[in-house]
């Protein structure tokens, strides 16, 4: 069976001589497909095959065998990431996150703005890494609860928020000063996890740093107890 669709190369492995085993996200699924040839300078499907390129491509879906890359065409490359290396960690970190859980459309998309905001360098490119992150984490059940206090269920009196504990904690409930957030942290966090359909209007109203998405990446590595090598480089270059 041959599908055509548009893919987001997330990464690709060396196989045999000269193939390619491609790790890319669909709008609907995870796929990992050879790519014959790719590694020769020569192949018309190198460019194709990409990490950080936004494809359609054509595949070869075989009952009990690899998919097959047939021929596709470059739709945008963000290649700036690759010179930059807090981006190349962030969007290797998305990536190391993405191959280990499931995704749905609103994933796709919001990897797909990050790459684009990482090639223009915008100045709020960090805000789209945490929106990548956010879906992610909503999509696999592993939000932080964000509604009240996580213990109580009170909504008022909020002031603090705890990984440990799940998400947002009142005064009563939190017993770790170091918990405490200013209410404007709660109000960008509850935003961050609240804002579908209203992306954009997030990005306009709060600045996000690297660090956000650490904070994100520290959540994700708690509750999946999954190790991310690029949060251990970024540890180490801050």
């Amino acid at each position: 069976m041959t599908t055509e669709t548009e893919a987001l190369i997330l990464s690709v492995d060396a196989y045999r001589e000269n193939d390619g085993l491609v790790s890319a996200l669909l709008p609907d699924r995870k796929i990992r497909f050879l790519a014959r040839g790719i590694q020769k300078n020569s192949s018309k499907n190198r460019m194709i095959c990409q990490p950080y390129s936004k494809v359609n491509i054509s595949i070869n879906e075989r009952p009990g065998k690899l998919p097959m890359l047939l021929y596709g065409q470059v739709i945008s490359y963000a290649y700036r990431i690759m010179s930059d290396l807090e981006m190349q960690c962030v969007a290797a970190g998305m990536t190391e996150c993405i191959s280990h859980m499931e995704t749905d459309p609103t994933v796709y998309h919001s990897l797909d703005h990050m790459w684009q905001a990482f090639q223009k360098e915008a100045d709020n490119r960090y805000g789209y890494a945490c929106l990548a992150m956010a879906k992610l984490l909503i999509k696999n059940g592993i939000a932080p609860y964000t509604d009240g206090c996580v213990r109580c269920q009170r909504t008022d009196h909020l002031d603090a928020f705890s990984v440990r504990e799940g998400g947002f904690l009142c005064q009563a409930d939190n017993r770790n000063p170091v918990n405490r957030r200013p209410k404007a942290d709660l109000i960008k966090i509850h935003s961050l996890f609240h804002c579908r359909g209203k992306e954009e209007k997030l990005l306009e109203l709060f600045h996000f740093t690297l660090s956000d998405w650490l904070e994100w990446a520290y959540w994700f590595e708690y509750y999946t107890q999954i190790h991310l090598n690029s949060v251990e480089l970024l540890k180490k270059i801050q």
